[in-house]
């Protein structure tokens, strides 16, 4: 006798997010950091547990897409470069471009 799969449920009125839950949001002003839940370096994308409202709250961070104009715009003598590692053979740096051209997505 074959086991039957549970059926799924069928979304109902009360299964609707409410509109205060799709507010927009224009800082993290009334977030509440809780932990990294994960850190992709490769695909440069970060999922964070917060607290809003006293509501468990998942952010979903995403570095956006080099654009030409934006490399052109980091590589220029406006840019400030503070150098992190230097051996025989390479050299890191680390900076922090204007705002305008460090860009993140984030979803709610």
């Amino acid at each position: 006798m074959a086991v039957e799969p549970n059926a799924k449920k069928m979304k109902t009125e009360d299964s609707k997010i409410s509109p205060e839950h799709c507010a927009e949001i224009s800082s993290f002003a009334g977030f509440e950091f809780c932990r990294l839940l994960k850190n992709d370096m490769r695909s440069k994308t970060a999922f964070i547990h917060s607290r809003f409202k006293e509501k468990d709250a998942v952010i979903l961070m995403e570095k956006t897409a080099f654009e030409t104009t934006t490399v052109q715009e980091l590589l220029s003598g406006e840019t400030e470069l503070v150098e992190t590692l230097k051996n025989d053979i390479y050299s890191t740096y680390k900076t922090f471009p204007d705002k305008t051209l460090n860009g993140l997505i984030f979803f709610n």
